[in-house]
């Protein structure tokens, strides 16, 4: 892994997921601060009728309602605060798909550098501009799914700083969730540090002989594993992208969204496990 790498690796697992866990916790400290005025806030039940207030409580000086005011300015000021930063939380979520473009047109550029054959011409070199694309794809995923591990790390502090209920049934099917596509993230590492994608197309032409004259399960899995490769690099990203929302972004999500997201992390986590368990090494 050359120093271009590191750096994105960096970038995505270092960077990107700590600026996400100031927002989050930003965020919660605004939540918590105005549902606190809002408590207090409430105590005082003030009403305008022409000049005359209207209190539970008995004026002396106005000093209650100098605080029923502030306490409005406050919760004002909060929730403005919150509206900025779902904005930036919005160009964060927006930013994504570029940043992961930009990661594969990095490595590609480096693949394409190291193994282009100056001797040869651009029809010769085509195979070399196959292999650092699809490469250079794989390593973008492998990107992401360092990013799932940091954003996961983010999305549990994130839990527990929140003001809502930490035993509630969606943060625990969050715990869950996390721990899933984790372990299906570290099985996935482990198949791709022995299946490279720009090899597993090249080998596509050996199983397909070998299904034509012997198709067993093993040359099959084989022959589909460049597609399923390249089906958990898109996979990775939907999930990470998904981590990012429900950090950031905070709104029910419609059934399209919550559909592909299931799909993606199916993907994620049992490609590995059928690769680990049904496929014969040869």
């Amino acid at each position: 892994m050359n120093i271009i790498e590191r750096f994105i690796i960096l970038l995505g697992t270092g960077v990107a997921p700590i600026i996400t866990l100031i927002i989050s916790l930003r965020q919660n400290f605004l939540e918590k601060k105005k549902d606190k005025q809002k408590g207090e806030l409430a105590n005082y039940n003030f009403t305008q009728n022409g000049n005359y207030n209207q209190m539970n409580v008995l004026i002396k000086n106005n000093t209650e309602q100098e605080k029923y005011f502030k306490l409005l300015y406050e919760i004002e000021m909060a929730e403005q605060k919150q509206h900025n930063l779902n904005k930036i939380a919005q160009k964060i979520e927006q930013y994504f798909i570029k940043f992961f473009i930009l990661v594969v047109f990095i490595i590609a550029s480096k693949n394409l550098y190291l193994n282009w054959k100056s001797h040869l011409n651009l029809f010769e070199n085509s195979q070399n501009i196959t292999l650092s694309l699809y490469n250079a794809f794989q390593s973008a995923g492998q990107v992401m799914i360092y990013m799932i591990f940091s954003l996961s790390f983010v999305l549990i502090l994130s839990l527990l700083t929140s003001s809502s209920a930490k035993f509630s049934f969606r943060n625990i099917s969050l715990w869950i969730y996390i721990l899933i596509i984790n372990i299906g993230n570290i099985y996935t590492l482990t198949l791709w540090k022995e299946k490279t994608l720009g090899k597993e197309f090249i080998e596509l032409q050996k199983y397909s002989q070998q299904i034509e004259h012997s198709p067993t399960l093993n040359a099959i899995l084989e022959y589909l594993l460049p597609t399923l490769i390249l089906l958990q690099i898109c996979a990775a990203f939907i999930v990470a992208n998904h981590l990012t929302k429900l950090i950031l972004v905070h709104k029910v999500y419609s059934p399209k969204t919550k559909r592909n997201v299931l799909i993606s992390t199916i993907f994620l986590v049992s490609v590995p496990f059928i690769y680990r368990y049904f496929v014969v090494s040869p």
